[in-house]
């Protein structure tokens, strides 16, 4: 919140994508191709220059645009649509994933979904926390699920805690999975050990 109000998110969230871009081309020199996901503000979107500034970051580390995932909430989207959507439309046919974050919270809702720039989406865990308590909520789920589908995205469950969640969410054709049922947020130098680590178990269940 202090970053924004004081316009400090733009550089700030603008080194972050910098540091993203560096850090994924130190693992492409040693071998790994993943992608990493950045986290991007109202404020960010603002900026006339955004996309030349994703671009240019991506270009001056050899990347491929694929590398790099942009999470974009629709409130932050809606806040600065001409320009967002403009930036964002650029970014995706460049080859970026653009993911619409936090979806189910607050105002994001179906409404706008259809004409949002994006590829990903991704429901909020206040939702996925209650899945096994609230008809309500199941039903939203599985009907986002459904919808998203149709609509060619790709759909991530944020806040994954247990192991029913985990059933429910595949039985209604969730794509990815993410929580704290995996793994809590790690440091870049302890990704090599959860990554062999994650491995061996998969192995070891079949």
């Amino acid at each position: 919140p202090i970053a924004e109000r004081s316009g400090f998110i733009i550089s700030l969230g603008n080194e972050v994508i910098e540091l993203a871009c560096a850090q994924l081309a130190e693992w492409a020199a040693a071998g790994r191709t993943v992608r990493v996901s950045v986290n991007v503000s109202a404020l960010q979107l603002s900026q006339s220059n955004f996309s030349d500034i994703v671009l240019d970051a991506l270009q001056r580390h050899g990347l491929d645009p694929a590398q790099l995932e942009l999470e974009i909430t629709e409130t932050a989207i809606l806040e600065q649509q001409q320009i967002a959507i403009s930036s964002l439309e650029r970014l995706r046919d460049a080859g970026l994933c653009i993911s619409l974050d936090d979806f189910g919270k607050g105002y994001a809702g179906f409404a706008h979904l259809s004409a949002l720039p994006v590829n990903k989406l991704k429901i909020d865990r206040s939702l996925i926390a209650e899945l096994s308590n609230s008809h309500d909520d199941s039903l939203i789920v599985s009907s986002t699920i459904t919808l998203a589908k149709r609509l060619s995205l790709q759909v991530v469950a944020e806040g994954v805690e247990t192991p029913e969640q985990v059933v429910y969410l595949r039985l209604a054709g969730c794509d990815i999975v993410q929580g704290y049922h995996f793994s809590r947020p790690l440091h870049v130098n302890q990704v090599d050990e959860f990554e062999n680590l994650f491995h061996a178990r998969s192995r070891a269940c079949g």
